[in-house]
């Protein structure tokens, strides 16, 4: 390697001592590291040149639009495929069986099957893209979502990867640079899911992530990545009641070997790149980065597995699942009633009424409201604090607190009857 060639590959970034070297290894050094590389005579001839080319930190990006300036290192150097037309159709004959049991209808499928397809199209038709979704696939293992998404994450090459756990536990994420495709493999234990929820959340919709490798100072990069989750729990992720950021899909037992086999060998008779020519051809039409994915039963089951005690007790009374009536009761007489549901259920330490009456505010929203309803001043009584179902109220004429006094009533059999014989379905 002549000089000519080091001034060109080697760039120094100015107030620390890495190096980057901008060839195709895009791979950060420290000046041992060069030196061991091109040789002390050469380093030191490099060391010594003023002409050797000094940049900014901000001047190192990972740009896939390539419209970054031309004295910037760009970390992005191209994808290694390229399209090719061909047979994909056992590789999308094993993503129609990964989503079929993604809703109750036909139509239903479909939707998720075309926002699936136009989810792995968009960042391949706009490069660069960030996605504000992610997908989860959970499922019986041997059910080929991992070579489905093997066999995607190829078009990427070096811009996708495979991560678990470890590498979220880590202090040292250098795993998210230059990354177009993260592909999370049984990223979070069930026991640690709130834990995490927060960092996944961070590293699915943020515009930036702070890199932070061992021994190199933490830099700033674009975040590209987009997130497929994979798992065999029952509970891949901690989903929040108004998640608008995953497509969640519980995939079917496995099929037979022989499918499989076929799929298999289709990936080596490219496959891989007939279904990138594919995915790039596809029309998405008004689909865009920050399309809202469909419901789905697994998505919708793990938002209820997701739920706080006070809020799975709201959902069942305002759904009758329990053996208790949906009738105005005092917000005391709730909360009894709750807490009784509470020791059923194993949950020995329930939230105290305020926090309960709070959450089940947000969680029921428009089906249920409180209202205090107080006596008259020549009136001997407390206010009572009610808790009304969508619908309820007093007829004209009827003052409110003589109607809360009755509902208080009405409710007394039914909470005393609940209290003793705890909870069955609704009579």
């Amino acid at each position: 390697m002549d000089d000519q060639d080091i001034l060109s590959r080697y760039v120094l970034v100015y107030g620390s001592d890495v190096i980057w070297d901008t060839s195709s290894l895009k791979i950060s050094m420290k000046p041992v590291a060069m030196r061991l590389a091109i040789g002390s005579t050469a380093y030191k001839e490099w060391v010594s040149n003023p002409s050797k080319l000094v940049i900014q930190p901000s001047q190192i990006v990972f740009d896939p639009t390539r419209t970054c300036s031309s004295d910037c290192v760009n970390l992005f150097g191209g994808l290694p495929l390229e399209p090719v037309k061909g047979d994909c159709a056992d590789l999308l004959a094993l993503l129609v069986h990964l989503l079929s049991e993604s809703a109750d209808t036909d139509a239903g499928i479909m939707e998720v099957l075309n926002f699936v397809l136009n989810w792995l199209a968009y960042p391949l038709k706009n490069p660069g893209a960030k996605m504000a979704t992610a997908l989860a696939v959970h499922g019986p293992q041997g059910s080929g979502k991992s070579l489905f998404f093997e066999a995607y994450s190829r078009i990427f090459g070096e811009y996708a990867r495979t991560i678990g756990q470890a590498q979220l536990e880590s202090r040292y994420n250098d795993w998210a640079s230059r990354a177009l495709l993260l592909v999370c493999e049984e990223i979070v234990a069930s026991n640690e899911l709130t834990h995490y929820k927060n960092a996944l959340k961070s590293y699915v919709t943020a515009p930036n992530v702070q890199v932070e490798t061992k021994f190199q100072p933490v830099r700033t990069e674009k975040n590209h990545a987009n997130f497929v989750f994979l798992s065999n729990d029952n509970r891949p992720l901690a989903l929040e009641r108004d998640d608008r950021r995953h497509l969640v899909v519980y995939c079917p037992p496995k099929l037979g070997k022989d499918f499989y086999t076929r799929v298999h060998e289709s990936l080596d008779r490219g496959a891989v790149e007939a279904f990138y020519e594919f995915l790039l051809s596809r029309d998405t039409g008004d689909f865009h980065a920050h399309s809202l994915p469909p419901m789905t039963n697994a998505k919708r089951e793990l938002v209820e597995l997701g739920l706080r005690p006070a809020e799975r007790f709201a959902k069942e009374w305002l759904d009758k699942e329990l053996d208790l009536p949906l009738h105005p009761c005092s917000t005391g007489q709730l909360y009894k009633a709750f807490t009784r549901w509470c020791r059923i259920n194993g949950d020995r330490l329930p939230p105290n009424q305020a926090n309960f009456s709070t959450a089940v505010t947000r969680y029921a929203h428009n089906r249920l409201s409180r209202r205090l309803a107080s006596p008259s001043p020549s009136e001997l009584g407390s206010p009572i604090r009610l808790w009304l179902p969508t619908g309820t109220g007093p007829v004209e004429g009827v003052r409110w607190f003589d109607f809360a006094c009755q509902c208080v009533s009405a409710f007394e059999g039914p909470l005393s009857r609940f209290c003793v014989h705890g909870i069955g379905d609704q009579q």
